[in-house]
């Protein structure tokens, strides 16, 4: 809340000095005695005020600072046009003081008309005026002005209203931008601003029904038109615990020239199956008259309901769709499978993933335990770490897990030896003594306390078992542990950017081929001959990996430098190597198995690589498209080949190749130029395709929206808030950049969205009367038969049956709903004339409605 602020006046008569700091332009009081342009004395409306260098105008209610140029700044201020308005106000509209008031109001500087008969303000001290006594001078008399406040200040004041409504919320403070661009972009339109007022409710049906429903129109537009691909997967939401499918689909886009994905659907089941999967599926495309043809590929995980080749879901979809081109599935759940069967070969007994596990499991419910092991880090010079987690369905999450391990082992070893017994310290006294010589006495002192603080602390009978098995597994385990976990970090890197790669939301479709290639080859030369390899580099799938005259000597397989460190005697050494070395076999002949490294549609893929301009190989593959994509295709193969060949022989496109471009974009500037327009549909067919898993991101997405406090949001409002989302992503802007305008009144707006803003209430209010339409049970139609109507004569499919000729005539609906029992009663009474008694047959009458 603003406060009014006094001004307080100088007066010549309490001879206090003025303007004691300033150097030069000190105030002098002879300058109210001269005249201003206007011809008018600068007494009458110029005060001396008590900041330094500063006096007032009483016309303009103003400061003026005199403190560079003296009086020429009251002069400069007497000329400007709106003290000359002012003052023109003030001398038409003043009212006139009483004439008792008039002398101390002209020396407080309260009346500033000449007419007043006052002293002016500033006259010298030996000047009376006897006529007249004086009131009484209090500084309440001066005027009170509200001064403005500081710009830094109310900026300031609104970065606490900003840190206040974050905490209030319980916003992540990452959002403290956002808020303020969204407050910025809102205050540009104050008119519409003002009437602006959305409950939850709004917010829900005008999200579904407003903009996502527009969107999902734009892109049902676009599949129609254009060739797109499928990415489907369910999972579970960790808020809800509900089943959901979601169908992502890609397409190349020409209005932003790259390929895009989309939120396509999302669909709630309550069995997951092939069959269940593949209805949906058909369900969704039938709604909205999406034609089969358009379908490029499908990509799915591995899971036998959906890769199955017999009832798999992709199978049910090459029935109904025979020209979806066949990707052989997501290539990096084929690797992510590869890591698995590596490490249950390596690590037969799960030594490693046992232990790591327990690592985990220990400093995450202790907090203490996490502050003593960073004490024991910052002493032994380490980085504060903690271990981290294995997820347990993601096997290429142990490689990080145990290169955290690999670096916390020196500091793990000193920590758990608080929980060694007394026989134990004596057998590996050794190893923590070696560990503890090259740190200071005085750290060393520190790391004794925080060990016996351990020793004495409480634990549960849980905590006492894993601190058993850790132990066990650190010290008695100690040489076979740490060379799993180095040769984990040896052998799945090469795996780790493999994947790494194709999670990228560009498209690298023309990369597979190759990739597949290189990782294949990289394993295998870990335990093969180089040359072999390389003589046989075009039929990898055939080679005969069991064959032993192709492997490398045990003592020349690689299992990288710091495993072999880790070995003191040769004899350990060469056992770890030959057991590395089946190891090595079971894993490449999964891997060649695996891996589609004979798919000819991912060769041909490969040659629309912007690299491979102007190579006659690469020009015969891509003239091979015309025949894999030829439901797309409207041109004559000739003219496709043509095009082909132009596009090949054309040296300025194959210009600045050498620099980072992604491929939809490359693509996008070529297929410009008229020349190449017939090989337009099966391009765009060829950047559709996922070159890797993107729905499970989508999931992660659902984990942050359907939370614990959100776990009773329908499945179809969180599909409209992940499609939105999605649409930003593939225009790459912001929900404020979108819907910017430059003039609140005259810029152009989306007037589709509006409409569908407009009518969301009327949308939602339709689907409602529709659900209580199916909600609601069915009348039971009446009797078609007496009850002392034979059997025979009776029509069979009447739902109501006698079949008790001693009961009462009022029928028995105990067992049945308040909703139903007045339309049993009325049955019963009006189609029942003889009045015997009859029985209502509700389940099968439900059974058959």
């Amino acid at each position: 809340m603003e406060k009014s602020l006094e001004i307080r006046f100088v007066k010549r008569s309490s001879g206090q000095p003025c303007d004691v700091s300033l150097k030069k332009n000190r105030w002098k009081w002879e300058w109210l005695q001269q005249k201003d342009d206007n011809d008018e004395y600068y007494s009458v409306y110029i005060r001396k005020v008590e900041d330094v260098g500063l006096a007032w105008c009483c016309y303009c209610h103003k400061s003026i600072n005199y403190a560079k140029a003296g009086k020429i700044a009251l002069m400069r201020h007497s000329k400007k046009a709106c003290h000359k308005e002012k003052r023109k106000l003030m001398r038409e509209n003043q009212s006139l003081p009483a004439a008792f008031e008039a002398t101390q109001q002209k020396i407080d500087g309260v009346a500033i008309h000449p007419g007043h008969g006052a002293l002016p303000y500033g006259c010298a001290p030996n000047v009376q005026l006897p006529s007249c006594e004086k009131q009484p001078s209090t500084d309440d008399r001066c005027p009170k002005v509200k001064k403005p406040v500081r710009v830094t200040d109310r900026v300031a004041h609104q970065e606490a209203l900003i840190c206040t409504f974050i905490a209030e919320h319980s916003l992540p403070m990452t959002l403290a931008p956002q808020l303020i661009a969204l407050a910025q972009e809102l205050s540009g339109d104050p008119a519409a601003l003002s009437q602006l007022k959305m409950e939850r409710s709004q917010v829900a049906y005008k999200m579904k029904y407003g903009v996502a429903f527009l969107e999902h129109k734009r892109l049902v537009t676009s599949m129609k038109n254009m060739p797109f691909s499928l990415n489907i997967d369910e999972s579970t939401s960790k808020g809800n615990k509900k089943r959901v499918l979601n169908i992502l689909v890609c397409f190349f886009c020409e209005e932003v020239q790259k390929s895009v994905t989309h939120l396509y659907s999302s669909v709630e089941l309550t069995v997951v199956n092939a069959e269940t999967v593949f209805q949906a599926l058909m369900q969704e495309l039938r709604k909205d008259g999406i034609p089969l043809e358009n379908i490029v590929s499908i990509l799915t995980d591995s899971a036998a309901y959906m890769a199955g080749r017999i009832n798999g879901f992709l199978a049910k979809m090459k029935e109904v769709a025979p020209d979806i081109v066949d990707i052989s599935g997501d290539l990096c759940h084929h690797v992510h499978n590869t890591v698995k069967v590596f490490m249950k070969e390596l690590d037969q007994e799960d030594q490693l993933t046992k232990l790591l596990d327990d690592l985990y499991r220990d400093f995450n419910l202790s907090a203490d335990l996490r502050e003593d092991l960073a004490t024991i880090c910052t002493c032994m010079e380490h980085p504060e770490l903690v271990p981290l987690e294995r997820a347990g369905h993601r096997w290429m999450s142990v490689l990080t897990s145990s290169t955290r391990f690999l670096d916390l082992l020196a500091p793990l070893t000193i920590f758990y030896t608080a929980w060694l017994t007394a026989e134990e310290r004596k057998v590996f006294e050794s190893t923590s003594t070696a560990l503890l010589k090259k740190i200071q006495k005085q750290d060393r002192m520190q790391i004794y306390g925080v060990i016996s603080r351990l020793r004495k602390k409480g634990l549960t009978a849980l905590g006492k078992q894993r601190k058993r098995r850790i132990i066990k597994k650190l010290f008695d385990q100690r040489q076979t542990v740490i060379s799993i976990a180095h040769t984990v970090n040896s052998i799945l890197p090469k795996f780790n950017k493999f994947i790494k790669m194709f999670e990228k939301e560009e498209p690298l479709v023309h990369k597979i081929h190759d990739e597949l290639i290189q990782v294949l080859k990289h394993f295998l030369s870990a335990y093969m001959k180089h040359e072999e390899l390389n003589a046989n580099e075009a039929r990898l799938h055939k080679l005969d990996l069991k064959n032993e005259e192709l492997y490398l000597k045990p003592d020349q397989v690689f299992i990288g430098e710091d495993t072999v460190k880790v070995f003191e005697k040769k004899n350990d050494l060469r056992s770890f190597q030959k057991h590395a070395l089946s190891v090595y076999q079971k894993t490449g002949q999964y891997l060649q198995s695996k891996l589609p490294i004979n798919n000819k549609v991912l060769a041909t893929l490969s040659t629309i690589d912007p690299c491979l301009a102007g190579h006659s190989a690469a020009c015969a593959g891509l003239r091979e498209l015309h025949k894999t994509f030829s439901r797309f295709v409207t041109s004559p193969k000739d003219s496709f080949s043509d095009a082909a060949s132009a596009l090949h022989l054309d040296t300025a496109l194959h210009r600045g190749l050498d620099k980072v471009q992604r491929l939809d974009a490359w693509w996008g500037k070529v297929l410009q130029h008229e020349q190449y327009a017939p090989l337009k549909p099966a391009i765009h067919a060829c950047l559709s395709i996922f070159s890797g898993p993107r729905v499970e991101s989508s999931f992660s997405v659902m984990n942050s929206i359907i939370t614990s406090t959100t776990n009773r949001m329908h499945i179809k409002t969180y599909e409209a808030i992940h499609k939105i989302k999605y649409s930003l992503i593939s225009h790459n802007t912001s929900s404020i950049s979108l819907f910017h305008r430059n003039d609140a009144v005259y810029s152009p707006i989306d007037i589709s969205l509006i409409y569908h803003i407009q009518t969301a209430h009327a949308k939602q209010q339709k689907v409602k009367g529709q659900k209580n339409q199916t909600n609601t049970l069915p009348k039971i139609p009446k009797r078609q038969a007496c009850c002392n109507t034979s059997p025979l004569k009776a029509k069979s499919n009447g739902p109501i049956a006698h079949t008790d000729k001693t009961s009462d005539c009022v029928p028995d609906t105990s067992s049945t709903t308040n909703a139903c029992s007045s339309s049993l009663k009325s049955v019963a009474s009006s189609s029942n004339p003889c009045k015997k008694p009859c029985k209502v047959d509700i389940r099968a009458f439900f059974k058959k409605n």
